[in-house]
């Protein structure tokens, strides 16, 4: 055992530097996952508890690393250029994710 781990110290450090790289990258990775995660219904509780916005439904766009890249709203009050101004801040500033990357739509009566 001694032999290989001497033969192959490079390798072992590698292997060890990428599993250590694998660890902290999900540790510290900023997510927002879709449909039934907590964290999801948390940001719509929030954006939904802004006065004057009503009710909200979100469309997160995410790149393959899961990270945020842009995002629809859909509120109740969303044709109001206020809200809109508010809705677009707040995302952006949770998200990470400039300005022009949220879009802010009026929802539909009835639903």
């Amino acid at each position: 055992m001694k032999a290989f781990i001497e033969n192959n110290k490079k390798l072992i450090i590698f292997l060890l530097i990428g599993i250590l790289l694998l660890i902290f990258s999900s540790l510290f990775s900023r997510s927002l996952p879709d449909g039934g995660s907590n964290l999801h219904k948390e940001f719509k509780q929030v954006l939904e508890g802004i006065d004057g916005v009503g009710e909200i439904s979100i469309m997160l766009n995410k790149s393959a690393n899961n990270q945020p890249e842009g995002i629809v709203i859909v509120a109740q009050h969303g044709d109001a250029p206020a809200i809109k101004k508010i809705l677009t801040d707040a995302a952006s500033a949770a998200l990470g994710i400039p300005s022009h990357k949220v879009q802010v739509f009026k929802l539909r009566k009835g639903q």
